[in-house]
C-alpha cells in the first residue's frame, strides 16, 4: 500500500440535469517513500469531476487533477 490515508473534501458541485460537476479536495499521506516521495509526506490535488448520466445510469466521468507540487 502507497498511501496509509487518503480523504475527498467535497468543497461545491452544481447539478444540471443529468450531469454533475464536483470540485473537491484529495489528501493523501504517504505510506513509504517511492521515488523522491517520503513516508509521511502529505500529497494534495484540486479536482474537477464532471459526471453524466444517460437513462439515470452513470454515462461518462471526467476528472481534471491539479497537485501541488512534490516538494
Amino acid at each position: 500500500m502507497i498511501l496509509s490515508k487518503q480523504n475527498y473534501e467535497i468543497i461545491g458541485f452544481v447539478d444540471c440535469d443529468e450531469k454533475i460537476t464536483v470540485e473537491k479536495i484529495w489528501t493523501g499521506t504517504m505510506a513509504i517513500d517511492a521515488g523522491n516521495l517520503k513516508k509521511g509526506q502529505q500529497l494534495k490535488a484540486y479536482i474537477c469531476a464532471v459526471v453524466e448520466f444517460k437513462e439515470g445510469k452513470l454515462y461518462r466521468h471526467r476528472s481534471y487533477d491539479c497537485y501541488e507540487p512534490f516538494s
